[in-house]
């Protein structure tokens, strides 16, 4: 099974759906979802995976990337910060805390004024 089989039968489970269920949220045929989990098709439309992404609640961003379509480095910082509303209350509180650590950890390795 492919890397991008395994990961959307790991959403689409998380998602307690069946193939069905999946293929009518999205209008692609159960049959062609099968074998996109089980790698027994060639790379899918860039379409397919939004619709996937979009039927699981997830970002499209994610799919593409386990596709091969895009990077990280392709992805613009903006773009990701516009779904900082998807996250949780907890979610918000470990960026808060990681963002602190990163400005804690710049100015701890910034050369002190006035020393040299």
């Amino acid at each position: 099974m492919s890397d991008l089989g395994n990961y959307i039968k790991e959403k689409r489970i998380q998602a307690g759906l069946s193939y069905k269920e999946l293929s009518i949220m999205t209008g692609i045929s159960d049959t062609s979802l099968q074998r996109m989990e089980t790698g027994k098709t060639g790379m899918p439309r860039w379409e397919n995976l939004c619709s996937i992404a979009k039927a699981l609640g997830f970002h499209p961003f994610e799919i593409m990337q386990t596709a091969g379509y895009i990077t990280e480095e392709d992805i613009n910082p903006i773009h990701r910060l516009k779904y900082l509303d998807q996250l949780n209350d907890d979610d918000m509180i470990q960026l808060q805390e990681y963002i602190n650590f990163l400005l804690f950890k710049k100015t701890e390795n910034e050369p002190k004024k006035g020393k040299v």
